[in-house]
This record gives C-alpha cells, structure tokens and sequence, in this order.
C-alpha cells in the first residue's frame, strides 16, 4: 500500500494565514508608494506647466501666456485634464477666457495673459492628498488636505478655483486662501 501522505487542514490554514499578514503589511505600503509618485509627478508637472508658459511668453509677441484653458499649447506643453490619479486646471486672467478671473484682471486692457494659474487636484484621497499650483510667478505652492482639514471636492467648484488668486501672503511667503481656507505653503 502506498504511503498517501499530504497536508493537514492546519499546515494550510497557517500557510494562508501567513500569506494574509504579509499582504496586510504590503499593500498599505504599496498604495502609500502610489500616492507618493502621484503627488511627485503632480508636482512635475506643475513645474514643466511653468517652464512651457514662460518659453511660450517668450517667443509669442505681445502675448505673456496661454490665452485660456481650451486653448491648444501646441509644442510648448501637451495637457491633459487628468493624469496620474490628479486632476489639472488652468486659470488666466485672459478675457479670451471663458469666465476670465476678475482677480487677475488684465490692466493693459488688450486680452492678453499677465496672470496664470496652473492646479493639480488628486481625484481622491487614495490618489494623492496634497494639492499644489504655480502662478506666473513661478513659485509653486502645495497645500496638504489633512493638515488643512479640506475635502478634495472644494478645489473643483470653478468659483474656488477662480477665488485661488485671492489671497493673503504671509512672512514667510505661504499664502492663505480665503475662499477655501487653506494654508498654501511655497515649496
């Protein structure tokens, strides 16, 4: 007679269980991982936004920077309304643009750009929780979800957005934003 001799229910049930704990411990790490490369490639593009808005301001005669956010940015910047799990838009104070920001009204009255905006909102908070600009100062700013005790949907009413430019800048150059009371701090 042959010796049939296999595992237990118990040697199974400890190797399943093994098999749980480790993947407890993984995946809470993976998905932070996630989020961070997110928010660093948010972050990026903010920074290449800035870098193609000041080229573009450079070789367009008489015009600062991209008219609108429909507008094509051509070879200067290749947007997308999402990417990486954030959100992205574009504010100017354009009167090209289509509900331009009296914030950032164009004194010059010719309708060209002075003033941007460029926003990177993650689509939730699995996807990044911190949201960050660049202004056509150049100066990106971030402002962290937690520690402002925001919710993301606030920074997607158009009237937040627009309200981004009004704002308070402290001693330290950190802004404080009145229409969504968050603390935007300069990276």
């Amino acid at each position: 007679m042959k010796d049939k001799r296999g595992f237990t229910l118990i040697e199974l049930m400890i190797v399943v269980a093994i098999i749980a704990i480790i993947a407890a411990i993984a995946i809470p790490s993976l998905l932070n991982a996630r989020r961070s490369s997110n928010e660093k490639a948010a972050l990026a593009t903010c920074r290449n936004f800035n870098t193609a808005a000041v080229d573009y301001s450079e070789n367009t005669p008489e015009q600062y920077y991209f008219e609108n956010e429909l507008s094509d940015f051509g070879d200067y910047f290749s947007h997308k309304d999402s990417k990486n799990g954030y959100r992205y838009f574009y504010r100017s104070n354009s009167a090209t643009t289509a509900g331009a920001d009296e914030a950032l009204e164009d004194t010059a009255d010719d309708d060209d750009a002075t003033a941007f905006c460029y926003i990177a909102v993650p689509v939730s908070t699995n996807t990044g929780r911190k949201v960050y600009y660049v202004d056509e100062t150049g100066q990106i700013y971030v402002c962290d979800l937690e520690a402002n005790d925001l919710e993301i949907t606030v920074f997607y009413d158009s009237a937040t957005l627009q309200g981004t430019f009004d704002y308070d800048t402290t001693d330290e150059g950190d802004r404080w934003d009145a229409a969504t009371e968050a603390q935007w701090e300069s990276m």
